[in-house]
């Protein structure tokens, strides 16, 4: 049944630009064609500053203040994680997690080095995180890779996987004031 309803849209927007053709002149196709090229290019420009702002911003913040409301609104129901172990976790291990465990990093800042939104309405958002604390052996530095996988439903961006790789941590050097400017989001 499904893929009848598929077929029956694709003979439609057939239809549709064989009447576009004849109907409208060559130079009016063009025109139509630019302004939905333009539409499109809008976006995907939306699409990725939104995301931007969710991976960058928004998704550290939930962790940061066991935010579980927040967490909850970035995460699918089918929400897979990866550790650097080869752990895996649910969206509700993740969210259980952040409302028993207060942070333990003074800060936490996220760098987008990939970012492509896909016309099926997947994205891919890759980047570096680093981290700055102190625990019981004192002042630390840490950074990670992670690679997630999100998903447009009903007009929202939504995480359905996210995989951490390379974590590396050092010990940091003394930080004076000015170090931190900036980090905290």
């Amino acid at each position: 049944m499904i893929r009848k309803a598929f077929y029956w849209a694709d003979a439609q927007a057939l239809c549709f630009w064989k009447n576009a053709m004849s109907g409208l002149g060559v130079a009016a196709f063009g025109v139509l064609l630019a302004l939905l090229a333009s539409v499109v290019v809008l976006g995907n420009d939306r699409d990725e500053a939104t995301l931007r702002h969710l991976k960058e911003v928004l998704w550290p913040r939930a962790y940061a203040e066991q935010d579980v409301k927040l967490l909850d609104s970035i995460l699918a129901p089918e929400f897979c994680r990866i550790d650097a172990a080869g752990n895996w976790s649910t969206k509700n291990d993740e969210l259980e997690y952040i409302s028993k465990n207060k942070p333990k990093y003074d800060s936490l800042v996220f760098s987008i080095k990939r970012l492509d939104v896909f016309e099926n309405g997947t994205a891919i958002v890759a980047g570096e995180g680093r981290v700055k604390g102190q625990d019981e052996a004192g002042p630390y530095a840490m950074t990670y890779q992670s690679t997630n996988v999100l998903i447009k439903r009903n007009g929202a961006w939504k995480a359905i996987s996210s995989h951490v790789s390379g974590v590396k941590r050092t010990p940091a050097q003394e930080r004076g004031p000015s170090d931190d400017a900036g980090s905290r989001r």
